[in-house]
């Protein structure tokens, strides 16, 4: 999704003291997370880049949005951010990278057909072995109370259906994005159909001990993590 430049400068005010912190703790912990060669598709205004950098990997940053790639190289200037048309192929060779990571940019695509597209662009540019890690909203997101989530809105009156329109309000900054609904047996078979082999998918929750004073985080994921593989 492109952005005009007053919402890359407040999606780049956005840190990781919310209910995004489930599902970067969660990515935190997994090893292969660490001293790699990593694209990051949809970095948006490079938050989660510098979230990639900060455990030590070597990261790209690929968006279609050129104000939130403005942002993104303002906010790390000796990061490496590229701009890309949406629905072309990634500036990239054959098997350049050891993982994929995505994070909330694969809701954004308003069709299984988009949506598989990218899948093997990531797997084309991944190398035989290497991990895709994507982050998105499980389906009850759009139904439960949540620290830095505003979901109350016509959109999300259930019952969801696949490719339906979906909005939330992030807080505190107030954006809001205007997203698609996808079900887990969507996702799984956009997988399947480009020769993903799926290894977990992770629902994380937030923990009493956690210094946020969550809501519903302490009993419902709101965000799904998808572990594929590509094993050939």
């Amino acid at each position: 999704m492109k952005y005009k430049k007053e919402i890359a400068d407040r999606y780049a005010q956005r840190n990781l003291g919310n209910t995004d912190q489930i599902a970067f703790d969660c990515v935190a912990g997994l090893s292969f997370m660490r001293n790699n060669k990593i694209l990051d598709i949809g970095t948006g205004s490079g938050r989660s880049a510098r979230f990639l950098k900060q455990l030590d990997n070597d990261v790209i940053g690929l968006d279609i949005s050129e104000e939130m790639i403005k942002k993104a190289r303002e906010e790390d200037p000796k990061g490496q951010y590229f701009l890309i048309q949406e629905g072309n192929t990634f500036p990239f060779e054959n098997q350049t990278f050891d993982v994929i990571f995505s994070s909330w940019m694969i809701l954004e695509l308003n069709s299984k057909e988009k949506i598989e597209g990218v899948f093997r662009e990531c797997r084309r540019v991944l190398r035989p072995g290497g991990y895709f890690l994507f982050i998105t909203n499980t389906p009850g997101f759009y139904q439960h109370n949540w620290v830095s989530i505003d979901i109350n809105h016509p959109e999300n009156t259930p019952p969801l259906q696949s490719g339906q329109n979906v909005k939330a309000t992030l807080l505190p900054e107030k954006v809001v994005v205007h997203d698609y609904f996808w079900t887990d047996r969507d996702y799984l078979g956009c997988l399947q159909n480009t020769n993903f082999k799926h290894l977990e998918t992770f629902l994380p929750k937030g923990q009493p001990r956690d210094p946020v004073q969550w809501k519903d985080e302490l009993h419902f994921s709101p965000y799904a993590i998808y572990l594929s593989v590509r094993d050939s």
